[in-house]
């Protein structure tokens, strides 16, 4: 299955240039005539929010500098693991279904009578 777009896996091998890859496996280009032209090859699926900050902050910078990764492989104790997002699928938040909202019957019944003036 090809995660990424055929064009763009072309275009990388024709005009990119490798400048670095992130500890997903994802890979990131420069175009070898105009370094203003950045881009990335996800290694498995496409999500964007699975990048790292400072190589986001590389493709969106109009700066050339590569990021510098400092404590690579440090974790701090107040870091979370990273979820993905799950929005638009059957894991996503709703109200509806949330385990701290109990089902009472009786106030629902309570609240959707209809009103009638005497």
């Amino acid at each position: 299955m090809i995660t990424n777009n055929l064009g763009t896996v072309i275009y990388s091998f024709l005009y990119g240039k490798k400048v670095g890859q992130d500890k997903n496996g994802n890979k990131f280009y420069v175009n070898r005539y105009n370094n203003k032209k950045k881009w990335v090859i996800y290694n498995k699926i496409v999500d964007p929010t699975s990048l790292m900050v400072v190589w986001q902050l590389w493709l969106t910078n109009k700066k050339n500098a590569l990021p510098i990764e400092f404590n690579k492989n440090k974790d701090y104790v107040w870091q979370k693991e990273r979820k993905p997002n799950y929005s638009g699928t059957k894991d996503s938040y709703h109200p509806k279904i949330s385990k701290y909202i109990t089902n009472d019957s009786s106030k629902d019944k309570e609240t959707k009578e209809i009103w009638s003036p005497k």
